[in-house]
């Protein structure tokens, strides 16, 4: 609910975050990946300081993390590593010999961390908290790069040359600059950024000499005062490289041409010969659904079988006139499995798979007769891998953790029936020393398993360190929402149909107990200690289980919750009068039927297991009413409250205290350790407490 939907944030925007970092010389020297084949410890820390580059969607239509010179020889990229000890992070422009022969050198290195953010329930430029897509740019003759980057608070467009020099800021706007790209003809620059929002915020500064006006400008849960309002149109300057001059464009249409490209289509993709090749809609006056693969060749449109091509195509290249490469995105109930299929349209009737694999492969570009694609493994974190669309075989051409551990866990992916024609999938982790016959205490993490396993959802549960700690995880794969096969026709009608009679919470309740239940039947769970976890949409899931069910023993949460008085009082009038009308009761029915399916601060009776919150500060107002209503009727409850986060938290210190204490929380009520470091003195105490007030278990 209020979780769920503040996470998705509809598009990508420069952030707020400015945290304090290395020097650039000491960067330069964390983020080169080491040359020595010599393995790191798994720990807290090191799976904190991981390098990373591009945002945290690894989903097969995310945008490209990486470049690719338009002369195909070199890659570039953005790479960044935090730093627990400075609570910063250190970012660096890398360049990467696309064959390998060239050692990957820093053109820039500097820089502070760039937040998504987006407009959302009314509110321009709300952040994420997570790492925003910020991918450098090439210019046509591959000379030059072109990026943002963020110092001293503001967002500004960068210039480095491939040949030598120093990277210099190409742009001094006052505002973030949010997107920059190149003309065609390379001597001009775009840029956009939206100065009304500065504008916006400065006659509320104003205002509030009068006193604020309580509407629809409020979102009281992370704001004490209203936000500019939408809309709020972008700025299109045009930056002449060689004359210096700068003027105002109507629109960014000299980037791209996509002649050709139907109205309303998804990913689209032209021949050299002029055969089109683009996913649409099957019903366009829905809100969602099935997207169709169409292919015009030599004048006429050609079937594809509808099992291939119906939809969740997440890419299209076009290898030769007659030749079309597309990308299958892995579904819940395909199991997550991704599948490459080339199409020769002269010589076969329909696309014949290339490759087919449980890994995530995002981002992928054409060149050469070879697709470049970010990659993802299970036990692997991301990587850039080259693939050949003939056999399906796969390089490595860059691994920015090749120190990573080789054995953090045993992984077996399972796939469960999770409602009458519905599937679903996750990922089994058990222990790297894990024996026949041992049952392990089991901790179930949501809401997506896709690629790495490294936290879940929000990076906050540490997979594969509570394997090593002697616990099975078990990451699972949300269903798709039962709306989906609806005739919605806006979101309104989409989230009343997803709500109704909980259709949406009950299908993800019983994938999740199907998940379980499977990891039990292969006899390597403790099916008395089950641990459950959950951030965003998924913490939602959690407080229909406890409000329903009661085979979980512990409970971890990093968002919390959705009660009557935080979902109809503290988001706002704007998000108030959303979830009215698509089906929430109005203020003033508290803990009616309604609420009664759903919120924990409406079923205290019911909740048995011990909660543990780790919360942001602009978020915790959320958390109010379930903490209190069970603290004062003496149930096991804990929060902790992370300052300067957002929905996603940001701060590597912050990520490691969670990781560390998540631990301790499980171990502490399902093994019955108590840490004997001074650190957790305090909070062993508390805990302690709490156990004696539980009732002992019939």
């Amino acid at each position: 609910m209020v979780s769920r939907l503040m996470l998705v944030v509809a598009a990508a925007a420069i952030g707020w975050c400015t945290p304090a970092r290395a020097g650039p010389l000491d960067c330069a020297a964390r983020l080169m990946p080491p040359r020595s084949a010599a393995r790191v410890a798994l720990s807290a820390r090191s799976l904190v300081e991981l390098r990373d580059f591009g945002g945290h969607d690894n989903r097969a239509s995310s945008a490209a993390p990486f470049a690719l010179s338009p002369d195909g020889k070199w890659l570039a990229l953005i790479l960044r590593r935090a730093d627990t000890e400075t609570d910063g992070y250190c970012h660096g422009v890398m360049l990467l010999s696309r064959d390998g022969k060239r050692p990957p050198r820093f053109l820039d290195v500097g820089g502070d961390f760039v937040s998504m953010a987006g407009d959302t329930h009314g509110i321009p430029d709300m952040p994420n908290g997570a790492a925003a897509v910020v991918t450098p740019i090439w210019s046509p003759d591959s000379r030059l790069l072109l990026y943002l980057r963020r110092d001293h608070g503001v967002t500004q467009a960068w210039t480095v040359a491939l040949g030598g020099g120093p990277a210099h800021p190409l742009t001094h706007l006052i505002s973030d600059v949010r997107e920059a790209a190149w003309t065609r003809d390379g001597y001009h620059v775009l840029v956009t950024s939206r100065p009304g929002v500065a504008e916006g915020e400065r006659a509320i500064e104003q205002e509030g000499f009068r006193g604020f006006h309580y509407d629809a400008r409020f979102w009281p849960l992370t704001e004490t005062a209203p936000r500019p309002v939408l809309p709020i149109p972008m700025r299109v300057q045009t930056f002449d490289l060689r004359s210096g001059t700068v003027v105002d464009s109507p629109s960014p249409s000299a980037v791209q041409d996509l002649a050709g490209k139907p109205i309303g289509a998804y990913a689209f993709a032209l021949s050299s010969g002029g055969a089109r090749a683009w996913t649409i809609r099957t019903d366009p006056d829905r809100y969602t659904g099935p997207a169709a693969l169409h292919v015009v060749a030599e004048g006429r449109e050609l079937k594809c079988p509808e099992a291939i091509c119906a939809e969740r195509v997440a890419g299209l290249w076009w290898a030769g006139p007659m030749d079309i490469i597309f990308l299958r995105a892995g579904s819940a109930a395909e199991g997550g499995h991704q599948t490459l299929y080339r199409w020769r349209l002269d010589k076969e009737k329909a696309p014949q798979a290339v490759l087919d694999t449980a890994d995530a492969l995002f981002g992928c570009q054409w060149s050469a007769a070879r697709l470049l694609c970010a990659a993802e493994q299970a036990t692997r974190p991301r990587s850039i891998v080259e693939i050949d669309v003939r056999t399906g075989a796969r390089r490595t051409v860059f691994d920015p953790n090749p120190d990573f551990p080789v054995a953090v866990g045993q992984v077996r992916r399972l796939q469960w029936a999770a409602g009458v024609g519905t599937a679903s999938y996750g990922d089994l982790v058990l222990p790297p020393h894990h024996k026949a016959g041992e049952r392990h205490p089991l901790i179930v993490v949501q809401y997506e398993s896709r690629g790495f396993l490294r936290g879940g959802t929000g990076d906050e549960i540490p997979i594969f360190l509570l394997a090593a700690r002697g616990y099975a995880v078990l990451s699972v794969q949300r269903t798709n929402w039962p709306a989906t096969a609806l005739q919605g026709r806006n979101f309104s009608e989409f989230q009343r149909a997803n709500i109704t009679n909980n259709a949406d919470r009950r299908l993800l309740v019983s994938s999740l107990e199907a998940g379980v239940d499977a990891a039990i039947k292969l006899g390597v769970v403790d099916r008395e200690r089950i641990g459950l976890t959950g951030m965003s949409d998924g913490a939602t899931t959690v407080e229909y289980i406890l409000s329903h069910r009661s085979r979980f023993r512990a409970v971890a949460l990093s968002t919390c919750c959705g009660d009557p008085s935080t979902t109809m009082f503290a988001t706002g009038i704007a998000f108030r009068d959303e979830q009215i009308s698509s089906g929430f009761p109005a203020p003033g029915r508290a803990c009616d039927p309604f609420w009664l399916e759903i919120s924990i601060a409406c079923n205290v009776a019911k909740i048995a297991a011990p909660i543990l919150l780790h919360v942001s500060d602009r978020e915790y107002r959320d958390s109010l009413e379930t903490f209190s209503t069970l603290q004062v009727a003496g149930k096991a409850i804990d929060m902790y409250v992370f300052p300067d986060e957002y929905h996603v938290k940001w701060h590597p210190a912050h990520r490691l205290a969670e990781y560390q204490r998540v631990i301790a929380w499980f171990d502490f009520w399902l093994r019955d350790i108590s840490r004997s470091d001074l650190s957790r003195s305090d909070e062993v105490a508390r805990w302690e407490i709490m156990k004696q007030r539980l009732p002992t278990p019939s």
